[in-house]
Order: structure tokens, then sequence, then C-alpha cells
């Protein structure tokens, strides 16, 4: 959508005058993910996609967790993210795929190794056929990028220390963003900008691990590391289970998948550094 930054601005004022300034300088650009049907889809072979078998060099070390294989969650063709790239903190080139541990668990994957994030720069070496007979696999569907805005969660470090009033304003308000660009209020797949968090804040959650905080009982100066390590954090990719376009629901039911990376670490391309939360109803 074209001019969805001023559509927003002019909807902001006419809906929450005093208010607006202040949230205006709270919206983040995100690349909004949309699910193609196969008759939509592109033509080519390398293409971002949600499921489906990986298109990896025939030498890949496909990811373990004590002997047993992740399953291919999705692969991001960077390439097709580069109209973004005036504000995409994203690597430039390349494929982005991410694997989590779906069987032998009795919980959500979100220790070490129970998920990859792999980032591959060369891609013309790919092997379009890797069929693993080994492994879960989701069905395909094909993404489609698109450039929208979000705003933080009522728990977000922005909002939560003595501004629950601009938060609920907030939180009202995300409806009339939904409407303007179409999307669903509940559909929760996205690149960047702030996580929507389901639960607890998302980016609490990454800093509190990165932290390595064992309880959640922590002094003023524990809470402050947090808050400074939670502005820090990049939402590389929030996949909606329920309303992904393939059948992830099956495994993960209406939980929402968060990916997250501190700026230095993906600045570095440190993908190994990467922290999953999963979050669910």
């Amino acid at each position: 959508m074209k001019n969805i930054k001023k559509n927003i601005i002019k909807r902001l004022v006419e809906t929450n005058p005093l208010q607006a300034s202040q949230i205006v300088n709270l919206l983040s650009p995100t690349i909004g993910i949309e699910t193609l049907t196969k008759d939509s889809a592109s033509s080519k072979k390398v293409h971002s996609k949600f499921g489906g078998y990986p298109e990896l060099p025939i030498n890949f070390n496909w990811p373990k967790k004590d002997g047993n294989k992740l399953t291919f969650l999705c692969q991001i063709n960077l390439e097709e993210l580069r109209i973004f790239q005036n504000f995409s903190t994203l690597p430039k080139i390349g494929m982005l795929y991410f694997f989590i541990l779906t069987e032998g668990l009795d919980r959500y994957p979100e220790q070490a190794n129970e998920f990859c994030v792999v980032h591959l720069q060369n891609l013309h070496n790919i092997n379009t056929n890797c069929y693993q007979t080994d492994v879960r696999v989701f069905d395909e569907t094909a993404l489609k990028f698109f450039k929208y805005y979000t705003l933080p969660d009522y728990h977000s470090f922005l909002i939560r220390d003595g501004n629950e009033e601009i938060g609920s304003v907030i939180e009202d308000f995300k409806e009339e963003i939904y409407e303007m660009i179409n999307l669903e209020s509940d559909n929760y797949n996205q690149i960047l900008g702030f996580p929507q968090s389901v639960q607890e804040n998302v980016a609490y959650s990454w800093a509190f691990e990165k932290l390595g905080f064992k309880s959640h009982d922590l002094n003023t100066v524990e809470k402050d590391l947090i808050k400074k390590m939670e502005s820090k954090y990049v939402n590389l990719l929030q996949i909606d289970f329920a309303n992904s376009g393939t059948n992830f629901s099956e495994y993960g039911g209406d939980g929402v998948a968060y990916f997250g990376m501190h700026c230095e670490d993906l600045e570095n391309g440190k993908f190994e550094n990467c922290f999953l939360t999963i979050q669910s109803t």
C-alpha cells in the first residue's frame, strides 16, 4: 500500500489527536508476509516459502539434536526483500533457513540445538530436490512481502513504565492499522518491526535468556539490564502457526514462533546466537 505511513498518521490525528504525536514516534516499519497458493506463486525455483523441502547445497549438513533431524520450517530469499533495504537490517543477499525440532518433545523447542537459523550467501549450487525421507515435512506455500508498520505491545519496555494509558490507546489503534492494510488482527506473520506478543513481552524473554537469569524475581539493577537489552533485539522472523497458509497448526496449534537476534549478532552474521520463543493462547 502506497503512502501507508501518511494514511496511518492521518487516522491517528483523527481518532487520537492528543496522543498522535507520541504514537507516531513509536511506529516501526515492518515486512508483512502474505501466503500464496501454488497457482499464484512465482515459477522460479529458489523462492521464499513456508514448509515443503528446503532448497540447499548438496553438501549441506542438516541440523540435528541428539541424532534427530530438525524439521524445515521456512526459507527467506533475501533478494525478495531488497525493496525494503532502506530500513531492513537483514543481509542483502542469500537465503535464510529456519529449522525447529518437532519430534521427541512434550513442549515447544527453545533450548540450544532445538532450533537453527542458517544464512547461506551463495545460491548458485542449490539443489532444488533436497528431499529427506526421515524428517517431518509441512505443506508448502510460497510467500509475498509487503510493507506496513507495527507498534509495541502493552508489555513493551517503551510502554510498561508509567505509560499504561498510551498502551491502551495503542492496543486499540492496532486494529485500525490492520483494517487499513486488510490484515486479520490475529495474523502474526512478519519480519522485523515490533513482535506482536500473544502472552508476555517477547523481547523481554529474549533479553532474559541472553543475560542468563534463572529467576524472574529480579532486582532494580537486573530489570534495568533487561530493559536496555530489549531495545537491542531484532524481530528476525515471526510465524503464526494457525495463520501460515500451511499445516503448521498440526504441530504448533495456535502458537506463534518468534526468532530474535541481538542487533550486534545480526550485524556480524552470528545466526547461531538467535533465540526462539513460542507463545500460544
